[in-house]
């Protein structure tokens, strides 16, 4: 059996793509088994083949950013093989690769060169281990606007992502707010803080106990959004 490959917690074989309905109202999902996934590493890089539709899925979601200075988090058979930077992408020849895969190179990032200085500090780790989420909540929602069907754990990080929403969106600042939401880390009981900058075009959150943080977009037109309910807070 093939090893597990996570990226940021979210296992490769559980990314599940959406697929043009074959019919109204039929929210149809495609995925692939983790023997279509193929690794293979040395004390610097990892190098990670994967179906061309699954590395678009990973950038469309945020669970690789584009950013190629944020790290992310490797894990392999459960177990985390250290955080990593994008550092290269090749595509496929036609002729070599009809099925379409893409080849990554990622970079291991030593901790002593984690920080970077000309990052905003909700988006930069500060330690070994701390996860930066960019996400695109829509990409977690169906036709309707509710949470999509889907894994586990991305359900779960979706769920996250709404109660961030309510919370940074019922009380907005740009400086922020403790939105008495536990942090999601394992065994980690901070609470987590978010902002609402004046351009509101992403909402900022951050756990300022282990450092998790990330950026949430794409959250204005949801049904989370409590500034589209003014009513609501008179």
């Amino acid at each position: 059996m093939a090893k597990t490959i996570a990226i940021n917690g979210i296992r490769l074989d559980e990314v599940r793509m959406p697929l043009e309905p074959q019919s109204p109202g039929v929210v149809s999902f495609l995925s692939y088994p983790m023997g279509k996934f193929r690794l293979s590493r040395n004390a610097a890089n990892i190098c990670l083949v994967l179906p061309a539709c699954v590395s678009v899925e990973l950038y469309r979601t945020g669970i690789l950013p584009q950013d190629t200075h944020i790290p992310v988090e490797i894990s392999i058979g459960g177990r985390s093989a250290g955080r990593y930077v994008v550092s290269d992408v090749r595509y496929p020849m036609r002729s070599d690769s009809p099925l379409g895969e893409v080849t990554f190179t990622l970079t291991r990032v030593l901790p002593a060169n984690a920080r970077e200085t000309s990052r905003p500090p909700l988006l930069r780790p500060e330690a070994a281990g701390i996860k930066t989420y960019v996400t695109d909540i829509t990409h977690y929602l169906d036709e309707t606007g509710e949470v999509a069907p889907m894994p586990g754990p991305a359900r779960k990080l979706a769920s996250f992502l709404t109660l961030l929403i309510e919370a940074a969106t019922g009380a907005p600042s740009p400086a922020g707010n403790d939105s008495g939401i536990r942090c999601r880390t394992k065994a980690c009981r901070g609470s987590i803080r978010t902002s609402l900058p004046s351009s509101r075009n992403e909402i900022s959150w951050h756990c300022p106990i282990c450092g998790h943080n990330g950026v949430i977009r794409n959250w204005n037109n949801t049904k989370w959004n409590q500034l589209n309910h003014p009513d609501e807070h008179e």
